[in-house]
């Protein structure tokens, strides 16, 4: 591995970051002490979207608080690059749990990406805020906005996250979709909010799509 970062070229930090976001998530907790802070030391002074973006995408292969909160302290949540700020979305709540101390600013920055200008950083802020089973007044506030979303991917793990909370929003959303229409495609993260939500007012609905 490189040990002189200040003078590697970018192409050499994006292989170094690479290798180091390999090396975690291979054994995560054998290599974090040494990989994590190699990282952090890059992202400090890093101004190159390519390099910010591997840098990212190597800690979330960490799985672990530290790794969250180093992107917390580094990159903006409004960064001016979609690469970078889908990074973000993909890679923020790895290892991210109820009793992590930056749950709650992870929460916040994910809530800010759903609202994001590109449609995968915003699917994916979706599915992260699922993934941490964000479930305040806020998240639930955010999934709900995404119900019609113009990209359906984002718009299912919208209704996937806020199935998860019980909100009753999620249950108006599917029996709109659960009417069946020949023409309507309906995608398996439906039926799997439907699932999570558990609600008897579905029932008769799916009972007539399988028929």
């Amino acid at each position: 591995m490189l040990h002189d970062e200040q003078m590697a070229s970018t192409s050499d930090l994006i292989s170094l970051a690479r290798e180091l976001g390999a090396a975690l998530e291979g054994e995560p907790d054998e290599n974090v002490p040494d990989a994590l802070p190699r990282l952090a030391g890059i992202l400090a002074n890093e101004t190159d979207t390519q390099v910010v973006a591997e840098i990212v995408t190597a800690l979330g292969q960490a799985w672990d608080p530290q790794a969250a909160q180093l992107i917390l302290d580094h990159v903006r949540v409004d960064h001016p690059d979609a690469e970078v700020r889908l990074a973000v979305a993909q890679c923020l709540p790895n290892g991210v749990e109820d009793d992590t101390p930056c749950r709650d600013a992870v929460i916040e920055a994910l809530i800010t990406l759903t609202s994001d200008e590109n449609s995968d950083v915003r699917n994916w802020a979706c599915f992260g805020l699922g993934q941490v089973d964000a479930a305040s007044p806020e998240a639930k506030d955010a999934l709900a906005a995404r119900l019609t979303d113009s990209d359906d991917d984002t718009r299912c793990e919208a209704l996937l996250a806020l199935a998860k909370t019980g909100d009753s929003r999620a249950g108006t959303a599917l029996q709109q979709r659960l009417v069946f229409d020949p023409d309507e495609v309906l995608f398996r993260l439906e039926l799997l909010a439907a699932a999570e939500l558990a609600d008897p007012n579905l029932h008769p609905l799916l009972l007539r799509i399988t028929q």
